[in-house]
């Protein structure tokens, strides 16, 4: 079993001892998991699925951090993971949202800038 298969097995199994080693390893590849992030997102999802409140709180951290830190797609990949509502659009562009606090959180953010450009 690879590392990939792991961490999809602990979100399948709502792992909460997982949290941590796979936060680490988000945190570990950020400079060798490709222009995709195939295995960061797939972390994201398992992180996701166990639902816990640091769980929740490490893919918020992601979702609402600093975009030099975390890139947009991976910030809007942890926002999605929250499951707080289906996003919106908000002056022409896609965003995750966090209940009524969306536009207070992201207004003027690089983040309401994921997606297409609005022409």
């Amino acid at each position: 079993m690879n590392t990939e298969e792991l961490v999809d097995l602990l979100g399948e199994l709502r792992a909460p001892e997982g949290v941590e080693p796979v936060a680490a390893l988000v945190r570990e590849r950020k400079s060798t998991d490709g222009p995709h992030f195939t295995f960061r997102v797939e972390a994201l999802q398992s992180l996701g699925e166990i639902g816990t409140p640091e769980a929740v709180g490490f893919l918020r951290g992601i979702a609402t951090g600093d975009p030099a830190v975390w890139t947009d797609p991976l910030r809007w990949h942890a926002a999605e993971e929250l499951g707080e509502g289906k996003p919106p659009v908000l002056k022409g562009h896609q965003i995750a949202i966090f209940g009524d606090r969306a536009a207070e959180l992201f207004t003027g953010s690089s983040f309401r800038r994921v997606g297409p450009p609005t022409p």
